[in-house]
């Protein structure tokens, strides 16, 4: 079964956390890409980043997830390189 989660801490290695809502508390997870995903992606701009809502899949009794799918973004905001004017 997979939920619409929102990414939360983005890691430098592409290992993601998303938060795992109820009524109860918030529960951070540690979420990998799914390799289907992963290998569909066109450009770095296409990852999750924080604050994207994406859609998981748990497995571990709830400790893990995978992301499959980030939903479209209404608003993206992009740095320039280092060394750019």
């Amino acid at each position: 079964m997979t939920y619409v989660k929102r990414v939360g801490i983005l890691h430098v290695c592409q290992q993601l956390i998303a938060a795992h809502t109820s009524s109860e508390m918030t529960k951070e997870v540690t979420a990998e890409l799914a390799g289907k995903f992963y290998f569909q992606v066109e450009s770095s701009a296409d990852l999750p980043c924080v604050g994207d809502w994406v859609t998981v899949q748990y497995y571990n009794n709830d400790a893990a997830a995978i992301i499959h799918k980030v939903f479209p973004r209404k608003t993206f905001l992009r740095r320039k390189s280092a060394g750019e004017v």
